[in-house]
């Protein structure tokens, strides 16, 4: 059987009506070009097993990463399906390297990156608040930048306050809380358009566009580490769990289906699980005072707001001192600045 390009219509049906396929415009044409690229190579061969490992080698010799292989990967079982040729059904992925040991974003650094005033060409004013509204919502709602950039006025609701992401990569509408803070600088912000977020022209925006200036805001306030607009989502959702917050709600919050896609995002740093089998009681004799400070300063943390509250943990010879005060707002002003 050869492939050629012609069959494209006749297999994007079935690919979005047979087999339930995204059909957001960026996934058609993704699909569209690996099809392009295989009916380049099998418009003179055979679509068979032999060959179709002839096309993977020939990508594997030009060093394309393992996620880019694996597309094609995809494609081709599709196809072979679609073509009822069965000669690709046991046919498997290649082993991705998992990406682990990201460092994520302090709170501290993302009211830096959103807080900063940079100096643009036109339209400084409003861009600075476009970015400081759109930074925080990335962060406080652990949403993908394409959910965030496709948000519209009409879907932020006062009460209580809440975003609706529409037109998602799962294809559901989702909504997730935000605080009243967030909620007012989403209202506040200047309209150029039905959507939240544009260009100073009233223009679309693009992820491309948002990572330059989240690089640029980094190098302002000095934050060394790589900084992109996935590392917000990843931040948050490592945040929450390593908080204690259950795997199944941060699924449900940022849209994960299947809740193994949200503990990959578990911090994978040794320390991290060094801390969890010392709870175990045969171990927990050797955490050191130091660490017990820093436990019960972290635990307190969680119901006082530091911004609102001086939280001081006192290691003593033979005890453990902890001490809350509430901060005026003179001095939460002054912290801020």
């Amino acid at each position: 059987m050869r492939i050629t390009k012609t069959l494209w219509p006749e297999f994007k049906s079935y690919l979005y009506l047979d087999r339930k396929l995204s059909d957001k415009p960026a996934s058609i044409s993704a699909d569209k070009s690996r099809f392009n690229k295989l009916a380049s190579f099998f418009c003179t061969k055979d679509f068979n097993r032999a060959n179709f490992n002839m096309f993977i080698g020939m990508m594997k010799e030009k060093n394309y990463s393992t996620s880019y292989i694996n597309n094609f990967v995809k494609t081709g079982k599709h196809l072979d399906k679609w073509l009822k040729t069965n000669v690709l059904v046991d046919y498997t992925f290649f082993k991705e390297a998992r990406k682990v040991n990201y460092d994520i974003l302090t709170p501290q650094e993302i009211l830096s990156l959103a807080n900063v005033k940079l100096k643009y060409a036109k339209n400084s004013k409003y861009i600075n608040q476009r970015q400081q509204v759109l930074i925080l919502l990335l962060a406080e709602t652990g949403s993908r930048v394409g959910e965030a950039l496709g948000l519209k006025f009409e879907d932020i609701y006062s009460t209580p306050p809440y975003v609706l992401f529409k037109d998602t990569k799962n294809n559901d509408d989702r909504r997730v809380p935000i605080g009243s803070e967030l909620y007012n600088l989403l209202t506040t912000l200047a309209k150029k358009g039905e959507n939240v977020f544009v260009s100073g022209r009233g223009g679309k925006l693009e992820t491309q566009q948002i990572n330059i200036d989240l690089k640029a805001r980094a190098k302002a306030v000095g934050i060394t580490k790589p900084v992109w607009c996935h590392l917000l989502r990843h931040s948050y959702i490592t945040t929450l769990l390593e908080e204690g917050v259950d795997a199944l709600d941060v699924a449900v919050i940022v849209g994960h289906h299947d809740p193994r896609s949200t503990l990959r995002y578990k911090n994978s740093l040794i320390g991290h699980y060094v801390d969890i089998v010392h709870m175990h009681p045969l171990l927990r004799k050797e955490i050191p005072w130091e660490s017990r400070t820093e436990s019960l300063k972290k635990f307190v943390g969680k119901t006082f707001d530091p911004q609102n509250h001086s939280i001081g943990v006192t290691l003593n010879k033979d005890d453990i001192t902890i001490s809350i005060k509430r901060i005026g707002k003179e001095a939460i002003t002054d912290v801020i600045k």
